[in-house]
């Protein structure tokens, strides 16, 4: 059995660093609406009633958990792995689909990283074993550095 040399999901949260921010900014926010939402619709002037702010403070932390939750949970079921002489991929919850591909086949490999992803230690990762098409193709795998030099190196 080979050694695993890598093994990561996808980062979630730091595929899209601002959008998480703004979106735990409005999760804050639900949480300050529904704790003084009939403080705090007064002294703003707000149309809305103390109770109509709290029903909105629950539902901007509702909308912002879900949107979490739909980043991360993708993520967590999306797999890569590479060992002594094989990357692998697995994806899915329901349904799961896998790709294997020997490091000896691999004639391209492709890490893009934005001034962001270079920030955050992150990368989108391209494979190619022969013709035009990516045998497998991954967004915001962290350390890449160390994937290119694992799979430059056969594993070694």
């Amino acid at each position: 059995m080979s050694e695993v040399r890598y093994e990561a999901h996808p980062a979630s949260f730091r595929m899209r660093p601002f959008a998480t921010v703004i979106t735990a900014l409005v999760m804050v926010a639900g949480v300050v609406l529904t704790g003084f939402g009939e403080r705090l619709a007064p002294l703003i002037g707000a149309p809305l009633s103390g109770q109509s702010a709290q029903y909105l403070g629950v539902a901007l932390f509702a909308i912002g958990g879900l949107v979490l939750f739909s980043w991360y949970v993708p993520a967590r079921f999306d797999r890569l792995t590479i060992t002594d002489d094989r990357l692998s991929r697995v994806r899915g919850l329901f349904d799961k689909h896998y790709t294997e591909v020997s490091l000896d086949s691999v004639r391209t490999l492709q890490v893009n990283q934005s001034l962001t992803q270079r920030l955050l230690d992150i990368g989108d990762l391209t494979i190619f074993t022969t013709g035009d098409q990516p045998e497998l193709a991954m967004r915001g795998l962290p350390n890449p550095e160390r994937i290119r030099s694992l799979v430059q190196g056969r594993g070694a």
